[in-house]
């Protein structure tokens, strides 16, 4: 495993996987064996108090689909669906001190579930630490 940090916030991830940092956005995937991708942005917030998880999801997400729901467990926000063009969309959102962590994994329907383990291990990590 190897270990990428933003700000207060370490993510574990597998020695084989890809880390592309583009500014503020930054991809993990596995070039060889891979079926889709887990990316990240972070922010400042100057009052983390005043932010709710969910709505702020919503808000990142822009178009989410009729019926999907965003919900909150424990620390954090979570909601997954396929859109329109038959990608897996999962997204997560959560909080740490003064920096919100949005975390977004996609790869094409009939892949789904394939990375799910690992891409869970990835998320699982940055929200703990």
């Amino acid at each position: 495993m190897k270990t990428y940090q933003i700000a207060n916030i370490l993510l574990q991830y597998p020695a084989k996987w890809e880390v592309e940092n583009e500014g503020n956005l930054v991809s993990f995937y596995d070039a060889k064996d891979g079926f889709g991708a887990l990316q990240l942005s972070h922010f400042f917030v100057e009052n983390p108090k005043a932010i709710v998880l969910e709505k702020e999801l919503i808000d990142f997400i822009e178009r989410l689909p009729e019926g999907v729901k965003v919900q909150s467990i424990d620390n954090y926000a979570h909601c997954s669906f396929i859109n329109e063009d038959e990608i897996f969309w999962e997204y997560w959102l959560f909080l740490k001190e003064n920096t919100l962590l949005v975390l977004t994994y996609n790869c094409s329907e009939e892949d789904f579930g394939k990375e799910k383990a690992i891409v869970d291990s990835i998320v699982e990590s940055a929200i703990a630490s």
